[in-house]
């Protein structure tokens, strides 16, 4: 009997480590299944040339901004590409999409149509020339924060109609599906929640007790409140791949699994981002995620659905003194994955996969 051969079409191309992370969890967590799956290497070209573009203001904080990108980079080459035997490719006319059994099409923002910077693409809604005859499936997809009352594009609607399956990331894409298809859909946890991450061995893992502080959540005041409290503790305050002065080191250069390793050994977390989120509750270690609107949505989720939300934080709380020791403390709150959520969202993918 033929094993079914899957794609999986997503953000993968970075440098972004929680894009890089949900791919490989996603092409795994199938693997694990029984298929053949790898990820479909293909990126908008209008995402890839925003992705690559080298735009330096001539100035010193220009500079210091393009070797800060460089350095984030370049240790994803190798990585992305081993997500894939394709060559890459900006043009899905020349993507081999009758090669696969199905598409799961998920997780990150794959479906927010309303920034330029995705280029509208039409392939994450099966809507692309050549995937006229594919099975589409979406697993964990997320809008992000598109505004679902502000008018769907036919192509999005006529899409997801299309799908034989969907699930989804959050609660405001559940609400774009529920406005376009007549079934339930339901919510379910992002791919790198679906197993254990790869143990490697880093020699430059920290030995020092550490807070981890991972996206833009700081700025110069709160940064050095932060670092004061950590200092106060005994601990360092390190950063990973985030510029600040206020850290006493700045992980540069690093690739993803050297990236969750400092997650798994930190004290502690600060973060603004939602993959920053979810590996400080993966590994459960006390944090503190600073509010913007690019997270709100997609993190309001997870928060609630793990009663999270009291460590949802504006920027202007990080400036009382007390935050940082409710939070990040010895008592504070040690987050876990809801298990049921867990296994749930894993029989949700099984079951999209059974024809």
């Amino acid at each position: 009997m033929k094993h079914k051969k899957i794609g999986v079409l997503t953000f993968h191309r970075g440098p972004n480590y929680g894009g890089y992370l949900q791919a490989w969890h996603m092409r795994q967590a199938i693997r694990n299944l029984g298929y053949e799956c790898e990820v479909v290497n293909y990126q908008n070209p209008v995402h890839h040339a925003a992705d690559i573009r080298k735009f330096v203001r001539f100035s010193i904080s220009g500079m210091r901004a393009m070797v800060h990108k460089y350095l984030k980079a370049r240790p994803f080459k190798k990585c992305v590409n081993e997500l894939s035997s394709d060559a890459f490719t900006t043009d899905s006319s020349k993507v081999n999409w009758s090669g696969y059994d199905a598409i799961v099409v998920g997780s990150d923002v794959i479906w927010d149509y309303s920034n330029a910077h995705f280029g509208y693409e039409k392939a994450f809604f099966g809507m692309a020339e050549g995937q006229e005859d594919c099975k589409m499936v979406s697993y964990a997809a997320s809008c992000g924060p598109t505004n679902c009352d502000q008018g769907i594009p036919e192509y999005v609607r006529d899409g997801l109609r299309k799908f034989s399956w969907n699930s989804v990331r959050d609660a405001n894409t559940h609400k774009l599906t529920q406005a376009c298809i007549d079934k339930e859909v339901p919510i379910v946890v992002d791919p790198t929640w679906l197993q254990e991450d790869p143990v490697i061995d880093w020699s430059q893992q920290p030995s020092e007790p550490y807070v981890l502080i991972y996206g833009k959540a700081l700025d110069s005041k709160s940064g050095d409140l932060l670092r004061s409290y950590c200092h106060s503790s005994d601990l360092k305050l390190y950063s990973a791949a985030t510029p600040g002065k206020w850290a006493d080191k700045v992980f540069r250069g690093i690739d993803p699994l050297q990236w969750v390793s400092l997650f798994a050994n930190a004290e502690a977390v600060v973060t603004g981002t939602l993959h920053g989120l979810l590996y400080a509750i993966k590994y459960n270690k006390p944090f503190i995620l600073v509010d913007n609107p690019q997270t709100h949505n997609k993190a309001m989720t997870v928060l609630s659905r793990c009663k999270l939300q009291q460590h949802l934080l504006q920027p202007s709380d990080l400036l009382n003194d007390g935050v940082f020791t409710k939070f990040l403390g010895e008592n504070a709150v040690r987050p876990s994955i809801s298990k049921e959520w867990q296994e749930s969202s894993r029989m949700a993918l099984k079951s999209s996969l059974e024809w």
